[in-house]
């Protein structure tokens, strides 16, 4: 694991940490060692499609399970991007799930790898690449069929999917898609992130550690294509166990987590002066791996005056029953705050899902002061059906 030091370098700025160190965690305990080898694959319609190869680590004491379909005892393997611009750090594209089929035994995280020779598990400190032309769409199966808090899954009817998708003319089907005007902005940074899934892995309690990221420049060519290269290309660029919203220079956390049977939810704040007077507050809500998601999000704003509110959502591709409706937003009783539907007027409404992060601002003639924001659950469980999180504000 991290050291907390480096953790609490990651709220001021963009820290460079080392790569993982291995844990020894109870049980299996699969990380994502390494992402490389990003590229741009097809172009439809002003929509890029990218991918990525990932490279996960075992860093248990205990074989991973790696089965392949309709087993549903593997890994899934989702992957998305951000980009940094003007101080708001955004998630831009999302991809569906690579389904893992089989585990080789390599060592690049260097953890002393005990080979599992079958195939049909990923030993104790072994390695297993998934090149980029593998992470490509179509053949990547839906997230919505997992449940990222315990990573179950339905093999069969994930099998099913699988053989029922056929590539389409435009070759961009269910990849990590990416609207290519938010490619190649200038000054703009990005980041490509990876996330492992797998219910062996989460049944040991080791389900927080799987999401890692990588920074990259995006460039785009005379010809309209696009080219992708690692910002830092030393050795081990990825930075391990890090979501890429941990990238977001200057930004505080606050972890949520309302049950003990649902997964981890981040909410991220940062506030920039854009004036004597004036603050912008933004903020961003990443569900790592909550199965029951987020549906509103508000903050107390006392009597204090707020303009220029916004928002914004990745967008759902790919499965029509999902909206990509934007949240409402509502300014009363001294709060501001943003919602989608409720699970029980629509359950395709447009949810915080897993592995996907949504941005909130305003601007407010106010300094910042620290309060509590409210949550309110997408699905119903156990567990309270709203929580707080600690967050910046305007004070009064």
């Amino acid at each position: 694991m991290r050291s907390l030091v480096c953790l609490t370098l990651m709220t001021l700025a963009l820290a460079t940490c080392p790569p993982t160190h291995r844990a020894n965690a109870g049980g299996p305990d699969v990380i994502l060692g390494e992402l490389v080898g990003a590229r741009v694959y097809a172009q439809s319609n002003g929509i890029a499609a990218l991918t990525v190869g990932t490279t996960s680590c075992n860093a248990g004491d205990s074989v991973l399970n790696w089965l392949k379909l309709p087993d549903n005892k593997h890994p899934v393997i989702s992957m998305n991007m951000y980009r940094l611009l003007d101080g708001r750090m955004t998630q831009i594209g999302q991809s569906w799930v690579k389904h893992g089929f089989v585990a080789l035994q390599q060592n690049v995280c260097g953890f002393g790898c005990q080979a599992n020779p079958s195939g049909s598990g990923l030993g104790v400190g072994c390695s297993d690449p998934y090149g980029a032309n593998t992470n490509q769409g179509p053949d990547l199966g839906s997230r919505r069929l997992i449940n990222p808090t315990t990573g179950f899954y339905d093999g069969q009817k994930a099998a099913q999917e699988l053989s029922a998708f056929q590539p389409s003319p435009s070759g961009i089907d269910h990849g990590l898609q990416v609207s290519e005007s938010d490619l190649a902005v200038t000054g703009a940074r990005y980041f490509v992130e990876g996330q492992y899934v797998a219910a062996d892995d989460s049944a040991a309690g080791n389900g927080d550690n799987n999401v890692s990221h990588l920074e990259v420049r995006v460039t785009r060519n005379v010809d309209g294509k696009f080219s992708i290269e690692n910002v830092d290309p030393g050795n081990h660029p990825t930075r391990r166990e890090l979501p890429a919203i941990r990238a977001w220079p200057y930004a505080e956390f606050s972890r949520v987590s309302g049950a003990s049977d649902d997964g981890t939810v981040i909410v991220a704040s940062n506030v920039i002066r854009l004036s004597r007077t004036t603050y912008r507050y933004e903020y961003a809500i990443y569900n790592m791996n909550s199965e029951r998601g987020i549906r509103s999000f508000s903050i107390p704003i006392g009597n204090v005056a707020v303009s220029n509110i916004g928002f914004s959502a990745v967008r759902s591709h790919g499965d029509a029953t999902l909206s990509n409706d934007p949240w409402v937003s509502l300014t009363s009783d001294g709060r501001i705050g943003w919602s989608t539907q409720a699970f029980s007027e629509n359950e395709g409404a447009n949810a915080i899902r897993w592995g996907t992060s949504y941005n909130f601002w305003f601007e407010a003639p106010a300094a910042p002061a620290e309060a509590d924001a409210e949550l309110t659950y997408f699905k119903p469980g156990t567990g309270p059906s709203k929580v707080q999180a600690k967050v910046k504000f305007p004070r009064v």
